[in-house]
Formats: C-alpha cells, structure tokens, sequence
C-alpha cells in the first residue's frame, strides 16, 4: 500500500511532462527543490547538455510526422538528437557490418520505421533487446531514406543514467524500466526514481507543477537545478528517512 504514493507521483510526472511522447523543441545552475511531503554513439557525462536530447518523442508520433509531411519533419527532428521511444522491430547488421535497430509502433509490416544504428560500444546492449519489447534509443535523426535514419544511438540512455544513480547510492538489485522512470531499490527496501530533461525549461516546469508534488510523507521528490534531474523515493516503512534524501540530492547533483 505504501508504494502507491510512489506509483502515484510517477504517473504524475508523465502526466505533467508528457514523457516520451510528445516532443519538446540548456541549463544555467540554481537552487535544487526538496520537498519530503551507424557510427559513434553519445557517451558524455550526463552534466554534458549539449549531448542532452533536444526532443522527446514517441515512435509513432515521430514516424507519423514523417509520413504526413517529410519537409516539416525535418524541420523539427533532422540534425537534432531525438530520444524516441517505441517498440524493438529488428536488430541486424548492413552491408558495412554496422548494427542497428528498428523501433517503431508494433504494427506489422510497418513501413517507415525508426533505423537507429549504433556503434561498438552499444554491441552488448543491442544484442539484449528482443522483437517486441519496450525500448527508448537517442541519437542524431539524419532524414528519410526508406526508414527514418538516426545515428549515433545510446539504447536505453534513461537506464545507464539511472544505473549511475543506482552506484552512487548503493542501491541493490538492477535498475528496472517503470511506468514514465526506470527504478531501482535500495537495501532498506525504498524505491528511488531518477529522470533527467533535456530542457531547463522542461525542467522548471516539471518541478513547479503542483501534478508531481508528492502526496503525503511516504514519497519524496527531490531536484537539481545543476543536472537537470529529479529523483523520486518511495518508502515501505512511513516517511522516507532524511539521510537517504540528502544522499539522493549529493548525487543527483554529481550527475
């Protein structure tokens, strides 16, 4: 029962941000919010906002856009770095032996899809995906050619900041995809959270929206106006214990 807060307040910030599903076209430092109520892949830190997605989009939308109006959509995707998120199609190598994977709605036969190629680096991670399954991938949209071309992709980026998240706290276990943030738990059985944004405008107005403030003391959300990123804990045992509060915010500003 105590986990519903948690559950509660993470549905809200994809309510709030419309999280991978609509797009949003970076950041200057400040106070953090507490509040206890084919080719090379982008491997920067996460502080580093120029490799921040720009936009966030569902495969669906991006790939509708695409077929609607070709033009238009290059407008607002091309030479960009997208985060699109979507269904796993195929993972194959081309001609040139390079690996990519198609992320599209699910559909069969379904035409254009999402063709991210990744490189070297991404290998173990492509070769863990499977036909079907819920997958997000960032990197560079090159245009339409037959499919909607983007390179240099990262395969789960949200995950690999989340596992980050995850050593800097000892937190036990894997981090696990959840219904708008990837989770992990900690060895006191708490639940942390973690989402960063490509925006400081989407930023701000996720951590003043009275959508993502937690309902009663079981719940926690924390932000870092450094990173750009936000963390939410949950906890089994009554309110979420300060000492895990200020180590999440020491390492959400690390981020």
């Amino acid at each position: 029962m105590r986990q519903t807060s948690l559950l509660m307040l993470t549905l809200s910030l994809a309510a709030c941000c419309n999280l991978g599903n609509k797009s949003s076209p970076s950041s200057e430092s400040g106070a953090a919010t507490n509040s206890t109520s084919a080719a090379t892949a982008p491997t920067a830190a996460a502080r580093d906002f120029k490799e921040r997605p720009s936009v966030m989009v569902s495969a669906k939308d991006i790939l509708d856009e695409y077929k609607n109006n070709e033009v238009r959509a290059d407008g607002k995707f091309k030479d960009k770095i997208v985060q699109i998120r979507g269904k796993v199609g195929d993972v194959k190598k081309d001609i040139t032996d390079s690996i990519y994977v198609t992320v599209g709605t699910g559909a069969m036969l379904e035409i254009p899809e999402v063709q991210c190629f990744v490189k070297d680096s991404e290998a173990k991670a492509a070769a863990a995906l499977n036909k079907g399954e819920e997958v997000t991938v960032a990197g560079h949209v090159d245009g339409l050619l037959m499919n909607v071309l983007v390179k240099d992709c990262v395969i789960n980026p949200d995950m690999k900041i989340c596992d980050r998240m995850r050593v800097a706290l000892g937190g036990s276990g894997e981090c696990k995809a959840g219904a708008s943030v990837p989770t992990f738990q900690m060895p006191d059985k708490s639940k942390v959270g973690v989402i960063c944004f490509p925006t400081k405008e989407m930023f701000d107005k996720t951590t003043t929206s009275d959508g993502v403030k937690p309902k009663d003391n079981t719940a926690s959300l924390i932000a870092s106006s450094q990173s750009m990123c936000m963390a939410i804990l949950g906890s089994e045992k009554g309110p979420v214990p300060q000492s895990l509060v200020d180590q999440a915010q020491k390492a959400l500003d690390a981020l």
